[in-house]
């Protein structure tokens, strides 16, 4: 972290690594992905990927990417989680 004295950096890793911990010891998985700025949209959320048949023939297919997998992931979670009695999964 950067940043100048005074403004939580150390607090803030405090807390993280606390929450981190916690929600390890519970079974609650959680993932973390990091939008880097060199990422575009076709990249990051979904996008048309060429694709070959092996004949020579090229076709572009809509391709979902980590961060719209990822939501997709999350939505069917929670649903499952309502649907065994868990009101409120967060």
């Amino acid at each position: 972290m950067y940043g100048p004295p005074g403004t939580g950096k150390t607090y803030l890793s405090s807390r993280y690594l606390k929450w981190k911990s916690e929600s390890s010891s519970n079974g609650v998985i959680k993932e973390f992905y990091t939008f880097h700025p060199s990422f575009n949209y076709e990249d990051f959320i979904e996008g048309y990927k060429p694709s070959s048949d092996g004949k020579g023939d090229i076709s572009f297919i809509l391709k979902d990417d980590i961060f719209k997998k990822i939501c997709n992931k999350a939505k069917a979670d929670e649903v499952k989680l309502k649907s065994d009695g868990v009101s409120d999964p967060i």
